[in-house]
């Protein structure tokens, strides 16, 4: 009885080490890069990949697809991809025409560029039988790249 006292009053005395400091040696928030050596082509293609999407401009992509839907279609997914610089969108209308017209308004506006089409189906098993439209549209890259190099500039 007299030992466990004496670990439970030596636990009170030592103070403990914060989590963060624990967490530190488990994982390395450094993504194992080392000042003074060479990115392996893995590392690097990783490292590129991770910044062309964090280059996406997000906000005027989000903010130009919340002007131009209209309350007539619903749009059902989005998904950039940074990799090919594309954003894919699909969309429920009533009609086909309304979500033709709609892709068709978005080519060209703001951060998009050239409008590609990949599928359309109906929803047989919805009563009202809306159609849906999935589609591409190419970002930018001189918008991409002028968002990069005022993000650069305003870090300096």
């Amino acid at each position: 009885m007299e030992a466990v006292q004496t670990q439970v009053q030596a636990l009170r005395v030592t103070p403990a080490r914060p989590a963060a400091a624990r967490a530190s040696t488990a994982v390395r928030r450094d993504a194992g890069l080392v000042p003074g050596q060479a990115l392996t082509a893995d590392k690097r293609q990783g490292l590129l990949a991770v910044a062309r999407q964090l280059n996406i401009p997000w906000q005027e992509l989000f903010e130009q697809l919340e002007r131009s839907t209209p309350p007539q279609v619903a749009l059902v997914s989005v998904e950039p991809d940074g990799q090919r610089g594309t954003v894919r969108l699909q969309a429920e209308a009533k009609s086909l025409d309304t979500l033709l017209q709609y892709a068709a308004a978005l080519q060209g506006q703001g951060v998009l560029g050239r409008l590609n089409y990949n599928k359309h189906e109906t929803n047989g098993q919805d009563a009202n039988r809306p159609m849906r439209l999935t589609f591409e549209l190419v970002l930018l890259p001189s918008r991409q790249a002028s968002m990069a190099s005022n993000q650069q500039e305003g870090a300096r």
